[in-house]
């Protein structure tokens, strides 16, 4: 009999997940963020799940102009298609049976907005074991993780996207937490809307991955 991985995304983000062997050699966070034009940035509909691509730094001119739910959506679609599990917040991803106290890797990316338009995205691994006994599960947690992770900071200005650095996040968070009473009220109820939308279109997205598995 054997035992279980199990990774609880106790952040309030969406974390997509996989197990894999250890691999001394797994792609970089820039192989993930290079420039493509493979995804369809439209927030109309959810799209369809895709091969291996890199994440959009630049849009081309006949795509849809990107926003930050669209970002969000292709993150989805990029993860999804390379085979990663989609994990809501509050929720965990436990592994198919394993040898007991298994070593192995959880391979991971997770995008968090931290401003209106400014989205991190991380992307790594960390080491992770199977249970030491019969049935038994080892439990983590993805916060406890997140400062082992790569990670870029991504802009969305008049539909493009682009990286930045730590200093703009900086100062527009900053500039989002100086917002009056009245402003912070309105944008976060517009934030808010916008997410459920935005997490349902991811939703959908990753269940179309899962169901063609």
């Amino acid at each position: 009999m054997g035992s279980y991985t199990s990774t609880l995304n106790d952040t309030n983000n969406v974390l997509y997940i996989k197990y894999a062997a250890n691999d001394a050699g797994l792609q970089v966070l820039n192989d993930f963020v290079q420039a493509i034009e493979t995804i369809d940035w439209s927030e109309d509909e959810a799209p369809a799940p895709t091969g291996p691509s890199k994440l959009a730094v630049a849009v081309a001119p006949a795509q849809p102009a990107v926003t930050a739910g669209s970002f969000m959506v292709g993150v989805t679609t990029e993860a999804v298609g390379q085979g990663y599990h989609y994990v809501p917040a509050g929720q965990s991803y436990k592994s198919e049976e394993l040898s007991l106290s298994l070593v192995h890797q959880a391979d991971v990316i997770m995008a968090q907005q931290v401003a209106t338009n400014i989205i991190i995205v991380y992307k790594g691994s960390f080491t992770v074991w199977s249970g030491a006994t019969a049935n038994s599960t080892k439990n983590y947690n993805m916060s406890s993780q997140l400062g082992g992770l790569q990670k870029q900071a991504f802009q969305i200005s008049g539909g493009i996207v682009s990286v930045v650095s730590a200093a703009t996040v900086e100062q527009a968070v900053a500039a989002q937490a100086a917002l009056t009473g009245a402003q912070k009220a309105k944008e976060q109820a517009e934030a808010a809307e916008t997410a459920a939308e935005v997490a349902a279109k991811m939703a959908a997205v990753a269940a179309a991955a899962a169901a063609s598995r």
